[in-house]
């Protein structure tokens, strides 16, 4: 008996192991049964989710943030702050197509979110559809409790497009603004110098 003794161990280690392995799978949030997936998902698990995601955009790292949305959205169906991260992510991997449609689907779910309405417009100035991105910033303005960002995104596509009376007008009404840090999902233009 003593001689099997390691062996008893060993085995009863592996079973330990396969066992809780086993347990681990049967129980982990995101495998595709329904029951599962719409159910006890911990607000922690989706918030650690989205911390990832957006450490892969700081790196550039599109690919992964984009694996890391998709669990989130297949878990937590119309969550449109994973969807617009989404939008987001394509849209600075080039996939500006994708992005569009995407920022469109929001907006047809939910026409007066600000963020959507924001990024579809940063895309379309991005294109040098400045009319109609303006006009999206404008009805993400009219909508946002977040303007600051928004006003900044303004300014600058009024910039871009060489309208600089209106660029002044709205970099002076963003500087004003105190605005907290921009959503996670939100498109920003790049910094251009106001004259």
């Amino acid at each position: 008996m003593k001689k099997h003794l390691p062996l008893i161990f060993l085995l009863l280690s592996l079973l330990a192991v396969v066992g809780g392995t086993v347990r681990v799978i049967m129980t982990y949030p995101y495998r595709k049964a329904p029951e599962v997936r719409n159910y006890n998902l911990s607000q922690s698990w989706v918030q650690a989710l989205k911390n990832q995601v957006v450490l892969f955009v700081e790196k550039k790292k599109y690919r992964e943030a984009e694996n890391f949305l998709r669990r989130i959205i297949e878990a937590l169906p119309g969550n449109n702050r994973a969807v617009l991260m989404h939008g987001k992510v394509n849209f600075l991997r080039g996939e500006q197509a994708l992005a569009e449609q995407i920022f469109r689907q929001v907006i047809i779910a939910e026409p007066d979110d600000p963020v959507a309405r924001n990024n579809l417009g940063v895309l379309l100035i991005s294109r040098g559809l400045y009319d109609s991105g303006i006009r999206e910033l404008m009805t993400a303005l009219a909508t946002s409790g977040r303007a600051g960002y928004i006003l900044k995104n303004i300014y600058q596509a009024f910039l871009l497009s060489g309208n600089l009376p209106e660029s002044q007008r709205y970099w002076k009404m963003a500087s004003q603004k105190n605005s907290a840090p921009p959503e996670e999902a939100l498109l920003l233009l790049p910094e251009k110098a106001v004259p």
